[in-house]
């Protein structure tokens, strides 16, 4: 992952929290010193919420949940992308490097093996890179 997509998953997160401290806030009593008192049916919700696994929710809350997952999955859908796009770049940079040994009286199967290990080598080098990321 890189610092970019970091950041915007990072941001992302941000807003989750922004927008449940601002519901949080308006479903509670504020007091004079600026405490807030949380209503007990929230607390009794939320408290069942937290206690019942994900296969055990409701439709209405696991959809819920499946909102904010797709938000976070555009940006690793988009991460995703990127690195294919490096891939096939690679693979473009070496289909057209074409190098001299490999002459057209090599015969398909020796350009295959060829290609397959450079492409094995190709992909060694961009997880090696995206893990240093």
């Amino acid at each position: 992952m890189n610092d970019k997509t970091l950041e915007e998953m990072a941001a992302l997160e941000h807003i989750r929290w922004s927008k449940w401290q601002k519901y949080l806030h308006s479903v509670c009593t504020r007091n004079d010193d600026g405490s807030l008192i949380i209503p007990s049916d929230k607390i009794k919700r939320w408290e069942r919420q937290i206690a019942t696994p994900y296969e055990e929710l409701s439709e209405a809350e696991k959809e819920s949940d499946r909102i904010e997952a797709r938000k976070t999955l555009k940006i690793v859908q988009v991460e995703i992308a990127q690195a294919k796009l490096e891939v096939v770049e690679e693979i473009r940079k070496v289909l057209n490097a074409k190098p001299q040994y490999i002459s057209s009286s090599v015969d398909d199967a020796e350009r295959l093996h060829y290609l397959k290990n450079k492409l094995t080598e190709l992909k060694s080098n961009l997880v090696d890179s995206k893990e240093k990321k």
